[in-house]
């Protein structure tokens, strides 16, 4: 099968939890013998458009522009440009089905034009959906422009990979698409995770992600200025990078909170490896890749209550981790009385690992594989 990805940002330039999902589907796809291709923006330091890693083709459709504005939101720029760029799939080689990352939208359009000129159904990867208050929160007068966008491109798609159930009952409910070409497919991870000898426990905490005003990381350090000789591990970088430092230096807490940007994916893993807990208060999360792979560490998680955080769906209160409410007291409390009981941390990272193990990206793959010949039987070939 020859597999098309269109999707703006990818691992390892980035390595957020939907270039983690593009990256590790594609290059196991890639390993059963399938031809994968992603089209992207420039971001390798070669000058060549086409490079080949790990054997997927990325090929860059757009020159590197800026994603996020200053203020950390989407540029509108990149945005539309990436989805003119995207017309140029029209003359790609060839492929049998083509696969659109959600973000930013506007890419969409392009495909699906693409898509019926050149005869090929296409699919869409779902990571969230955004209510309306949010999109005016997000992009302000705007607000109303997202909204019908991603009402829209939710249509486009022939089948659509949704991250968790959370998005796939909004993808029904709330943008009107029809269940039967949704299909729930969360990320995996285990395999990812290296067999190694347990790392010594040097980390208090860690939190991993984009920092971003969403992901609240602001409370967590608030909740550790509260609780002596608690370290915390900050690996991420994003627009919230320099008020977190400042927030550290302002409550005295900068040689116990640290920040580190993400290297490799390895070096990553290594240093969930080295942490007691993971501390996530994001309230906005399509799924949680960060959760799924502490837990393939035999790290617990604490996630927070919100509705809009899908990471739930992986957290058991007491169990892999810990439910608390989006505030910097309670926060501290959960941490506090974890670290004061080795049992209750032995237990959990027991827990972790068994709820870790039930995730695959070979059984992710084999599915996806599985639902795609239900829509293109007549041109998928042979692989191994």
């Amino acid at each position: 099968m020859k597999l098309a990805v269109l999707s703006d940002a990818i691992y390892p330039y980035h390595q957020g939890g939907k270039e983690t999902l593009h990256f590790q589907r594609a290059l196991r796809l890639a390993r059963r013998g399938h031809a994968v291709r992603i089209h992207t923006m420039h971001w390798w330091p070669e000058r060549d458009g086409e490079i080949v890693r790990d054997g997927v083709v990325f090929d860059a459709i757009a020159p590197r522009v800026p994603m996020y504005t200053a203020g950390g939101r989407r540029s509108i720029w990149q945005t539309v440009l990436f989805g003119l760029c995207a017309i140029r799939l029209l003359w790609s080689p060839p492929f049998d089905v083509l696969d659109v990352d959600q973000f930013p939208f506007v890419h969409f359009f392009a495909a699906r034009l693409v898509c019926t000129l050149r005869r090929r159904p296409m699919t869409a990867t779902w990571h969230e959906v955004w209510d309306a208050p949010y999109w005016r929160s997000y992009i302000g007068w705007l607000g109303p422009v997202g909204v019908l966008l991603q009402r829209l491109a939710a249509r486009q798609a022939d089948l659509v990979f949704a991250n968790s159930a959370l998005t796939a009952t909004r993808l029904t409910t709330w943008l009107g698409v029809d269940p039967r070409r949704i299909l729930i497919l969360p990320p995996s991870g285990v395999e990812t995770i290296p067999n190694r000898e347990p790392l010594p426990k040097t980390i208090d905490c860690i939190f991993i992600g984009r920092l971003l005003p969403h992901k609240h990381v602001d409370l967590l350090v608030r909740a550790v200025a509260t609780l002596p000789d608690v370290k915390l591990l900050i690996v991420g970088s994003g627009p919230e990078r320099d008020r977190l430092k400042s927030l550290a230096d302002q409550l005295c807490v900068g040689s116990r909170v640290s920040f580190e940007s993400p290297g490799s994916h390895e070096a990553v893993l290594d240093r969930l490896r080295s942490a007691r807990l993971l501390t996530f208060p994001s309230t906005r999360e399509g799924f949680g890749i960060a959760v799924l792979e502490a837990n393939a560490c035999g790290v617990p998680a604490l996630v927070v209550k919100h509705p809009d955080n899908a990471a739930l769906e992986m957290v058991k209160d007491g169990d892999n981790g810990i439910v608390c409410d989006l505030d910097a007291a309670a926060i501290a409390g959960a941490i506090d009385a974890f670290l004061k009981d080795p049992s209750l941390q032995s237990r959990m990272s027991g827990a972790a690992y068994r709820v870790a193990s039930a995730y695959s990206w070979e059984t992710y793959v084999s599915r996806m594989i599985g639902s795609l010949q239900t829509i293109v039987p007549s041109n998928l070939e042979e692989a191994a």
